[in-house]
């Protein structure tokens, strides 16, 4: 599957998918404490 390109800041700074490109990459997210699901 293809993940579209975006950046967003992170707490370790800037991150482009594009500079991801042709590399396998995990993409894991959760939500903030207590934030409903």
């Amino acid at each position: 599957m293809k993940a579209p390109n975006f950046s967003a800041e992170t707490t370790f700074g800037p991150l482009d998918f594009s500079c991801l490109k042709g590399k396998w990459v995990v993409f894991f997210s959760h939500p903030g404490d207590f934030t409903p699901v």
